[in-house]
């Protein structure tokens, strides 16, 4: 365990948004906000036998975005990760028309 935390601790400094990239939620929520400018724009809890927090953090300005889940411990990790965000919904030919 003693060598995990440094590399863990290296991960979460060196490159938030890589997915899979986990870290003390707090760290990780600071590091959206301050490298990426993204902000929470929501979440909620799953369900099932482990009950864990998914967010949606969003820049607006740059359409950047990340999917953050976080477990009971307060231990975050990154879904998935991507740009061009959209807040308004999307139509989709032949299934919404």
């Amino acid at each position: 365990m003693t060598t995990i935390l440094p590399l863990l601790a290296f991960i979460v400094a060196t490159s938030v948004a890589v997915i899979g990239a986990c870290g003390p939620r707090g760290v990780m929520v600071e590091k959206l906000a301050r490298v990426y400018g993204e902000v929470s724009q929501g979440g909620g809890l799953t369900n099932g036998r482990l009950i864990v927090l998914v967010e949606l953090y969003v820049n607006k300005e740059t359409g950047t975005w990340t999917l953050v889940q976080t477990y009971p411990s307060g231990i975050a990790c990154i879904m998935v990760a991507g740009n061009n965000w959209r807040s308004n919904p999307l139509v989709v030919p032949g299934v919404d028309t």
